[in-house]
């Protein structure tokens, strides 16, 4: 990976251009004075050229690249779900702090800790590192109604008895608990999560006060002090978006076969062929190529294999000797995506965030390299 990774950024005459103000980029592929431009640009202070092989974008799902360069996007909608991100400041001198240890508590296990804050949860992470680090997924709004007499009254006496008490608890909890709506974090609950986050829609007081809850319940003293930075976030998770196409190619002005501007060419227009001047990849990887959800699990595994996956290509447009190396990259990139696309990654069979993904059929890991054969069920 290391190898095919280290072309990126070296030995071809491709040229990039970064401008930077404002946050917006220009970038260029130049060879013998001719250019391609790929995205709109303003003005600002030049840095020095680098020359590249390929661009690689890992940027997370917000990449402001993908969408310059022209990556049209997939997005899937769910039910609104948000995930609930805090950091508190560590203070390894407080005897409680120091002897609390990494947990993970998934709502339908029997050792769920949150039982004075209600928030309805599919989950609460609590990882200790330099913070005191807490992740849930939580709902906008309860929904569920207590079924649970009903339920019990269509069982048989001998079948009704052998369930615990404390399993019949733990099945009218669902009822019980409340969302960030009933919370009193959310003002209002809108269809949208993006107007749910709106700044004037969010209550912060009771946004903190309820991670206060959260984390006395899980073993924080109440006098821990919120960290600086990021102290408490909320994600909308309503969402997921992938790129359609895991790829595309920068091409220069040209003057053979015909003459042509720079373009930014899809995989199916430049496997059509007819195309001219100086070319490059551009590789999006991880969140930038397919968004995560939290209820499926990060996502951290699959951006590691997609991060292999495009450097196998890099590998193909540099090593393959036998026709057009950029065709044979190209169409290894897309028939990969697709493949990782339909792989149910994060659906273990307990259907819990952090499950897992089962058995979607990855090789063992001692096989493991940058060829996506030896990683994942392809042909």
């Amino acid at each position: 990976m290391i190898q095919a990774l280290s072309t990126v950024m070296r030995g071809c005459q491709h040229v990039t251009e970064c401008m930077r103000p404002a946050n917006r980029v220009w970038l260029w592929a130049a060879f013998g004075g001719s250019g391609v431009g790929v995205s709109e640009a303003a003005g600002g202070e030049s840095v020095a050229p680098v020359s590249f092989d390929a661009y690689v974008i890992a940027e997370g799902g917000w990449s402001d690249s993908t969408r310059r360069l022209g990556f049209a996007k997939s997005v899937e909608i769910f039910k609104p779900v948000f995930g609930l991100v805090a950091n508190l400041r560590y203070n390894p001198d407080d005897l409680k702090e120091r002897n609390m240890r990494s947990q993970i508590h998934f709502v339908l296990s029997p050792d769920w800790p949150l039982s004075n804050c209600p928030i309805q949860a599919e989950f609460v992470e609590y990882l200790k590192g330099e913070t005191h680090f807490f992740a849930l997924v939580v709902s906008k709004k309860n929904h569920h109604k207590d079924q649970t007499d009903d339920y019990l009254e269509k069982m048989d006496p001998e079948s009704r008895a052998a369930i615990p008490d404390e399993v019949i608890e733990h099945m009218r909890m669902a009822s019980q608990q409340k969302g960030l709506l009933e919370m009193g974090v959310f003002r209002k609950g809108y269809a949208s999560g993006q107007a749910c986050l709106a700044t004037d829609n969010v209550d912060m007081e009771r946004l903190h006060q309820m991670v206060r809850d959260i984390t006395q319940e899980l073993g924080l003293p109440p006098t821990t002090e919120f960290f600086e930075t990021n102290p408490v976030q909320l994600f909308d998770f309503s969402r997921r978006a992938r790129c359609v196409d895991p790829v595309r190619v920068l091409c220069s002005a040209a003057t053979s076969p015909a003459p042509s501007g720079p373009k930014v060419l899809s995989p199916a227009e430049f496997l059509a062929g007819g195309n001219g001047g100086v070319q490059a990849l551009v590789l999006p990887v991880g969140d930038a190529l397919q968004e995560p959800i939290w209820t499926q699990g990060l996502g951290i595994n699959r951006g590691f294999h997609t991060a292999m996956n495009q450097a196998y290509a890099c590998l193909l447009a540099r090593e393959t000797r036998t026709g057009d190396p950029l065709i044979a990259a190209v169409r290894e990139s897309c028939a990969v995506h697709e493949a990782v696309w339909k792989m149910k990654w994060g659906e273990g069979h307990s259907g819990l965030a952090g499950s897992g993904s089962g058995y979607i059929g990855l090789k063992p890991f001692k096989e493991w390299d940058t060829q996506p054969r030896n990683r994942l069920p392809i042909r």
